[in-house]
């Protein structure tokens, strides 16, 4: 199956889910930009991070994969399928995670997969540190993220659930008896999702500069009370220059330092043990900022900089015609007010 194809079974599924009353009014979607990049996938596996990264319950996913005739999927079908994956069904059913139960694995014979009483039995009494490390590793996989609020070192719904794509990812690749016991299997999928993390789409920050007509009153005003003058066209092309450009660079540099607050840092089981993975924006944004070189831009403080510079001279005329006029009133006013 192609990835465009798995994109397509993707889409037929949505649709039935969301034409379907007995499911409930919460209607899932693709925007056509999150399309692009699912098909920018090199294979079925990246493309279902992408659909986890967006929203896609894994029970479509995994229906999509596994190639069953969708034309035959019914409202009942895909309401068990979504309550088994949140629930459980009656407590009586132990469903494969991420494949059906009649799945043929890549290896031939790997077919003891990863079920969902697994996800609990082998993990639930693993000790905290091993659970934290676990966590860590679903940090750097991009499938955790510390503000979920998961508790360090317990095997919690949270930390079940972002768990639950690591062992779908093992079942597809299959899974033998001695690779369960040993724990190999869930080991090698989660190494692939830190080395592959799932990718986490920025919003775009658009840069819109000021509008030219203020920034030209800016400098207007600045020339007539200081100089008593219109600028000239070179000097409001200069200027407003200035200004834009200032402007522009703050935005950047604001953008570099969102996007370090946003890098989360390599985790490991003691940091999510001893509590240190909160702080890290603060830290992202103090070393950019010391190996940036970073400070503070005012457009119009270095716009009035600016103006200094290429006035100097004629600032200094004025003010020395202004000191002498200055002198010349005193010394009538002095003659003036004499007693005859």
């Amino acid at each position: 199956m192609t990835v465009d194809e798995f994109l397509q079974r993707i889409e037929s599924i949505i649709l039935s889910i969301n034409e379907d009353p007995m499911l409930g009014t919460n209607k899932l979607g693709i925007t056509t930009e999150q399309r692009i990049d699912i098909l920018s996938a090199v294979n079925i596996d990246d493309a279902s991070k992408y659909l986890v990264s967006y929203g896609i319950p894994e029970y479509v996913i995994d229906f999509a994969i596994s190639g069953e005739d969708i034309s035959a999927l019914t409202g009942d079908d895909v309401a068990i399928a979504a309550a088994t994956q949140q629930w459980g069904m009656f407590g009586q059913q132990n469903m494969n995670i991420g494949v059906p139960g009649d799945y043929t694995p890549p290896r031939e014979g790997a077919t003891d997969f990863y079920t969902e009483s697994d996800l609990v039995n082998l993990f639930g009494g693993l000790a905290p540190e091993e659970i934290a490390s676990i966590q860590a590793d679903l940090i750097n996989g991009g499938l955790l993220s510390v503000g979920d609020g998961f508790i360090p070192g317990e095997w919690d719904a949270v930390t079940q659930g972002k768990f639950t794509p690591v062992l779908a990812r093992a079942n597809r690749g299959g899974v033998t008896e001695l690779e369960k016991q040993n724990g190999s299997a869930w080991r090698t999928a989660l190494k692939e999702y830190v080395a592959n993390p799932v990718p986490d789409i920025p919003e775009e920050d658009v840069y819109l500069p000021q509008d030219p007509a203020t920034i030209a009153q800016k400098v207007k005003y600045l020339y007539a009370s200081e100089l008593n003058r219109d600028p000239t066209a070179a000097e409001l092309k200069m200027l407003s220059n200035t200004m834009y450009k200032e402007a522009e660079a703050r935005h950047s540099q604001d953008a570099q330092l969102a996007e370090a607050a946003q890098q989360d840092p390599t985790m490991t089981g003691e940091d999510i043990m001893g509590g240190d993975y909160g702080n890290y924006a603060v830290d992202n944004v103090q070393q950019t900022i010391e190996e940036e070189g970073f400070t503070q831009i005012d457009a119009e403080s270095r716009m009035r900089e600016k103006f200094d510079a290429i006035t100097t001279r004629e600032q200094d005329r004025l003010g020395e015609n202004y000191s002498a006029r200055n002198t010349r009133s005193v010394i009538l006013n002095s003659i003036a007010n004499r007693p005859t």
